[in-house]
């Protein structure tokens, strides 16, 4: 089966509604999980080297988390709200019309407000 990968830190935060996405839309989704921990007085992660790759390989403008890989390999997107919206679209989740579609990004822009405030 044709199998998205989310990439975010080991916590549930901005991947959460993704997650949750995916489950209501019965759809399999693969994780890649990163940490965060002290070395010797200095704090390193997994992620840095997955950025630095994104970065040094153009394989993505904006090398962030979380991202979302899609099934072809090819493709990344990142930025929690873009997934969300990818992902609503893709699995028939967004509305079946044009004032569903405003109802929804409704809901997620308040969200994103209210997570600002």
């Amino acid at each position: 089966p044709m199998t998205y990968t989310l990439g975010y830190w080991e916590t549930r935060g901005l991947a959460a509604p993704i997650r949750i996405a995916f489950a209501l839309a019965e759809k399999p989704l693969n994780e890649e999980m990163y940490q965060v921990e002290r070395v010797d007085d200095k704090w390193v992660s997994n992620w840095t080297g997955v950025y630095n790759e994104m970065q040094s390989s153009n394989s993505h403008p904006f090398p962030n988390l979380p991202y979302l890989k899609f099934p072809d390999g090819k493709t990344t997107i990142v930025q929690s709200n873009a997934i969300l919206r990818h992902v609503a679209r893709e699995f028939n989740l967004y509305g079946d019309n044009s004032v569903a579609m405003a109802r929804v990004d409704e809901v997620l822009e308040q969200i994103n407000d209210m997570r600002v405030e």
